[in-house]
């Protein structure tokens, strides 16, 4: 352990180094940054915490279905039609002119419009919910008695309450606050780690019961910050119906639309797996693998963490045409996507076991296979995470909607065929291929822009 913890300082140190800089713009980045690393240091032990009392409240078949839920409300995201990040970029952009008036308008009309598809969604929603048989679906066996219908229904208005609420979290990324939101998170998940412990010393292990749990608490947190920021610091961006601007919504859509197809298509590279497992395999699989991509999602944490602040000064760089400072701040992050890749994955890898046993005693079982194949995804991952990053910053989305539309044509199919064949271990090597052929292509695409020598299609 002394030897991971002197690994984990060194990396520390050298992204210090490396995320170096000068100028406002750059100082900015390293205050988020160190902000972030501290608050999420809390996080992700609560969130590990939360883990195996969750399993313990109720049981790993009953976590592997609470996963798969999850995993399919989370598909509604997509129903924000681009907005949040279209949101995102075009508030930079007023923000850095001090237009208010017309940002405020802009955050209205996405609040609107996010009302108006969350009701829709769950009015559908409940209007189908009893036409089918949510058990056959999911295969969840016999010895599961809650009404798994009504346990989604309470996810997914949950869900509906936070797509709305959660646009703060948008508005502080693109006011460059990143810090704030991750702060927002660790309180929320402090207060479901209170929840959780009080559930578990009362009331029996209960599906229907965690669902409230779980689902409600981040809303609680989110509506409470929303007063106090929108009452206080953020004012001026009030939203109100009364400013509600079709032009407005109009204009986001024009680069949310993009958005919104690149959404499907990474809800179909990172959600669909849980349920493929799930109908395929054993709710107990879909814990094996949400377990092990929870441990090493604490290298794609750290990676976001550096990442977040880029996007907000990445549209602001490119908007005045300074390539300079976005080469120099690309190459910074891909040394240190390097330093994760082929030094701290390695590390992590031996280590698992050990983490594995701490972690969850003998509750879950997670083989090498699966842990080594993670290891390879995770790396994949990052490295889309950061080309992507860059790309949607400066809004150049064609050349992502093209493999996307790729994707969803082909990633479910493969990730099925090999599922049947190697079992879990199928679902992640169907999507390292997936990330693989998408990072070539990208990674030229990003590198022709920030030389400002991309031509045709490679500038759109």
């Amino acid at each position: 352990m002394q030897h991971k913890a002197n690994s984990v300082v060194f990396m520390l140190r050298y992204i210090n180094q490396k995320i170096g800089g000068y100028g406002e713009r750059s100082s900015r980045i390293r205050k988020n940054i160190a902000w972030s690393f501290l608050i999420k240091a809390a996080s992700i032990i609560i969130n590990f915490s939360v883990v195996p009392l969750t399993i313990n409240y109720v049981d790993t078949t009953r976590y592997g279905i609470w996963i798969t839920l999850a995993s399919i409300v989370s598909w509604f995201t997509f129903f924000d039609f681009g907005l949040g990040n279209g949101l995102r970029n075009e508030l930079v952009k007023y923000s850095a002119n001090g237009d208010q008036t017309s940002a405020r308008r802009l955050v209205s009309g996405t609040y609107v419009v996010l009302f108006a598809v969350a009701t829709a969604v769950f009015v559908i929603f409940s209007f189908i919910k009893p036409f089918v048989n949510w058990n056959h679906f999911l295969n969840i066996p016999d010895s599961v008695t809650e009404n798994i219908g009504n346990v989604l229904q309470i996810i997914l208005g949950a869900f509906c309450l936070q797509f709305i609420l959660q646009m703060l979290n948008t508005v502080l990324f693109s006011l460059q606050l990143s810090a704030r939101v991750d702060l927002l998170v660790l309180i929320g998940q402090a207060l479901l780690l209170f929840v959780l412990l009080v559930l578990v010393n009362t009331l029996p292990g209960n599906l229907t019961i965690l669902a409230f749990a779980l689902g409600f608490t981040p809303v609680i947190v989110l509506a409470g910050a929303s007063i106090i920021y929108y009452k206080g610091r953020l004012r001026y961006l009030l939203p109100s119906v009364q400013l509600f601007d079709l032009k407005s919504v109009k204009r986001i859509l024009n680069v949310g639309g993009s958005f919104f197809v690149l959404q499907i298509g990474s809800q179909i590279l990172l959600q669909t797996d849980n349920v493929i497992i799930a109908n395929l395999l054993t709710p107990n699989d879909v814990t094996r693998f949400n377990v092990c991509f929870k441990l090493f999602s604490v290298i794609t944490i750290v990676f976001s963490i550096i990442l977040s602040p880029y996007w907000a000064a990445v549209t602001e760089s490119y908007a005045k045409r300074d390539f300079e400072w976005i080469r120099t701040s690309l190459g910074r992050l891909r040394k240190i996507w390097w330093l994760i890749a082929l030094l701290f994955i390695p590390i992590f890898l031996l280590l698992s076991k050990t983490a594995f046993k701490i972690w969850l005693g003998e509750t879950v079982y997670v083989g090498l296979s699966l842990s080594s194949l993670m290891g390879v995804y995770i790396a994949n991952y990052t490295a889309l995470l950061l080309t992507c990053t860059y790309l949607n910053a400066m809004s150049k989305l064609r050349m992502q909607l093209i493999l996307y539309v790729l994707v969803i044509v082909t990633n479910i199919p493969i990730a099925i065929f090999l599922a049947k064949k190697w079992g879990t271990e199928g679902v992640l090597i169907a999507n390292i291929g997936t990330f693989l052929f998408m990072n070539c292509l990208l990674w030229i695409q990003l590198d022709k822009l920030a030389n400002n020598s991309a031509r045709g299609w490679w500038n759109r």
